[in-house]
C-alpha cells in the first residue's frame, strides 16, 4: 500500500542501490508513531519487534548500544539490487555496529536474496517473511541479488553507544 500511494521513494543519488524505494520511519515523534499504528497495524507490530532487539543484544552480548530513532522500511522492486558493502563505511562515518533486518514480503520467484561474504565463505539468506537477520555492520560485507519482483524489509542500524558519544 505504501509503494502504491507514493511514500516509497528512491535516493536517486545512491550509486549502490539505484532502483530501491524507501521511507524512514522517525519513532521519536509520537505522532507518526501513532499514524503508523493506526495506518499500518501489520507493520507497526514488526516495527515493535525489532525495536525490542537491542536491548536483548545488550543483555546477552554484554553490547553498549544506541538505538536512533530511525528505523528504514525499503522496498525493491523488479530489477533491483545493491553492490557489496559494509553498513559501517569502515566505521570512519558513522557508528553503526549492529544491523538488524526483518523481512517482511517475498516469494522465491522473486529472488533478492542477501548475500552475506563470511570469513567462512559466501552465504545466501532467503528474505523470508519474518526472518530475522542480525550481523556486525563494521564486520560482515553483503549484497542483495538482483531481484525480480518486489521485496520488502525493515532495516535498523544500531549504533556504538562509545563511539558515539566520542562523536563518531
Amino acid at each position: 500500500r505504501l509503494m502504491r500511494e507514493g511514500r516509497l521513494v528512491s535516493d536517486g543519488e545512491d550509486v549502490c542501490n539505484p532502483l530501491q524505494r524507501c521511507m524512514h520511519l522517525e519513532l521519536s515523534e509520537d505522532a507518526q508513531v501513532r499514524r503508523l499504528r493506526r495506518e499500518q497495524p501489520g507493520l507497526a507490530a514488526c516495527v515493535d519487534r525489532v525495536r525490542a532487539l537491542p536491548q536483548q543484544l545488550c543483555d546477552e552480548m554484554g553490547l553498549r548500544l544506541r538505538v536512533p530513532q530511525t528505523m528504514m522500511l525499503a522496498a525493491y522492486p523488479q530489477g533491483a539490487h545493491y553492490r557489496r558493502h559494509l553498513d559501517s563505511y569502515n566505521g570512519e562515518d558513522i557508528p553503526r555496529l549492529v544491523t538488524v533486518l526483518l523481512y517482511l514480503a517475498w516469494e522465491p520467484a522473486v529472488g533478492g536474496e542477501l548475500r552475506l561474504h563470511l570469513s567462512s565463505g559466501v552465504r545466501d539468506v532467503e528474505p523470508l517473511p519474518a526472518r530475522l537477520v542480525v550481523f556486525m555492520s563494521q564486520e560482515v560485507e553483503h549484497e542483495v541479488l538482483l531481484s525480480q519482483g518486489d521485496r520488502y524489509a525493515l532495516t535498523l542500524w544500531i549504533w556504538d553507544e562509545k563511539r558515539d558519544l566520542q562523536g563518531r
